[in-house]
Order: structure tokens, then sequence, then C-alpha cells
């Protein structure tokens, strides 16, 4: 709580100071607004530092992961090795085919098909 403090105080300082470089005059009705302004930047700053920060989970859920990941990287591999081995025992090549779906074909200034 302290660190989201003394961070909302320092942008708040900061963006103060950088709106009385830039204002020649500095009298109340141009004071104030600065004020809430940079009060205003600096709590928007603290919310975009407190986003960014990463969560993470209970270290229980990252060994529960970590504990079937080589079983199933190894399931996972055993599969396409299986596949790739009847596909080329049997010499069929798989049937899939690609398709493409425009959902606004050419240049959008050209404006959409009717």
């Amino acid at each position: 709580m302290g660190r989201t403090w003394a961070a909302l105080t320092a942008w708040a300082v900061l963006l103060f100071a950088l709106e009385c470089v830039f204002v020649s005059t500095l009298e109340p009705a141009e004071l104030a607004p600065g004020a809430s302004a940079a009060a205003v930047g600096a709590a928007g700053a603290a919310a975009l530092s407190r986003l960014e920060r990463v969560h993470a989970g209970p270290v229980a859920r990252l060994a529960a992961a970590l504990a079937v990941w080589p079983g199933t990287l190894l399931a996972d591999t055993v599969l396409l090795v299986r596949l790739v081995a009847v596909s080329l025992v049997s010499g069929r090549r798989s049937r899939g085919s690609l398709r493409r779906c425009d959902c606004c074909p050419g240049p959008v200034w050209r404006g959409r098909p009717r």
C-alpha cells in the first residue's frame, strides 16, 4: 500500500511540475486544473503499473501442472508418431483441405461487396 502511495505521489508531483514548466503564467485559475489533471494522470499511471505486474497463482497449481506435463508431452508425442507411422506405412496422404475465408476482401476503402 505504501509503495502505491509513493508511486502515486511521485507521478502527481512529476506531472504537476511538467504542467508548471509548460504554462508561462502560474495563476490559481491555471494551477487548480493542472493539479487535478496531474492527480488523474497519476491515478492512471499507478493503475497501469498495478495491472502490468505479474500475478502468479499458488505454487501448488504450478507444481501440479509441472507434474503432469511430461506425461502429457509423452502421450501427444506417441500419438503423433503413431499417426505419422500409419501414414507412411499405408502410403496414403491425409485428405485434409485448406480453406480460405475472406471476411472483407479487397481494400476497406472500396467498401464491402454486395
